[in-house]
């Protein structure tokens, strides 16, 4: 295994803060943040539409070898970032991320944690915290709306990096309602709609959907909680309807064939709205 020493003399970490609005960001974040010794800079990237788009302009402005990507609704333990960076001490790990914990203790969030925990360990994929080496070789985050952590992972594997999950949690907000979360999980399938037809991924999210209910039944076994063989499923089909949704909009769109390449920008998320994006960097 190859091991380097790390302390806190030689690692410096640049925190990326991705969020649309400064408003949205939670008192607790920043403090959160800039109380590790090891951050020296911090970089707030404001109303840049898609996150990967986000990721990706933060990481290129970014002046230390260690990469930590935070969004606006996550608070960040005490030694957290401290814990993370010494698995950096094996020179082939090219990215770390950790499991998460609910800072709203309802019963919804709590299940979508132990989903989300369960996907992570058992993946293993998800790149939140990045040696910039790595990030350089596979050319950066994909400009998604979602997944593109999860793809970066995946590709540093393929590159021969290694990626690693540490249990311990990272704080995030999540679901004051159960309204509030089908709204969420819905409108997710919509918003990413475009990049599902693109990529032929509509029918195997059905495929998943139909599988929905066994692999609730497995979840709510594995981790004893009964909910699960009912919240998974559900959470599933809401996604993919919303999915559906999202795509014959798109599909109307398309057929319209009257936009113009500013309205097509909108629609991207990019390129209109890239240009309103703040950077603000913070020593």
């Amino acid at each position: 295994m190859h091991r380097a020493a790390m302390n806190g003399d030689q690692v410096k970490v640049s925190v990326i803060l991705c969020t649309l609005d400064k408003k949205r960001i939670l008192p607790e974040v920043i403090p959160s943040i800039k109380r590790s010794p090891l951050v020296d800079e911090l970089i707030v990237i404001e109303g840049l539409k898609p996150v990967g788009y986000a990721r990706d302009i933060g990481w290129r402005k970014a002046k230390n070898q260690f990469i930590c990507f935070i969004d606006d609704d996550e608070i960040v333990p005490q030694g957290w970032i401290e814990s993370l960076s010494k698995e950096f001490a094996d020179l082939k790990v090219g990215a770390v991320s950790s499991t998460v914990e609910p800072l709203n203790k309802n019963k919804i969030s709590l299940l979508e944690c132990i989903i989300e925990n369960h996907s992570l360990k058992r993946f293993n994929f998800h790149a939140r915290f990045v040696r910039r080496k790595a990030l350089e070789e596979i050319g950066g985050y994909e400009h998604t709306i979602g997944g593109e952590t999860v793809y970066a992972a995946w590709k540093m594997v393929q590159y021969g990096w290694k990626a690693r999950i540490i249990d311990y949690p990272l704080l995030h907000k999540m679901f004051d309602s159960g309204y509030s979360w089908i709204l969420s999980v819905h409108g997710s399938g919509r918003v990413r709609a475009r990049e599902l037809l693109e990529h032929n991924e509509l029918l195997p999210l059905y495929r998943k959907a139909l599988g929905s209910f066994l692999r609730g039944f497995q979840l709510s076994i594995l981790n004893r909680e009964p909910l699960l063989f009912f919240f998974y499923p559900l959470r599933c089909w809401l996604y993919f309807l919303g999915a559906v949704r999202g795509s014959l909009k798109a599909q109307s769109d398309s057929a319209r064939k009257i936009l113009t390449p500013r309205a097509y920008e909108r629609i991207k998320g990019m390129g209109v709205l890239s240009m309103q994006a703040k950077i603000r960097i913070i020593q």
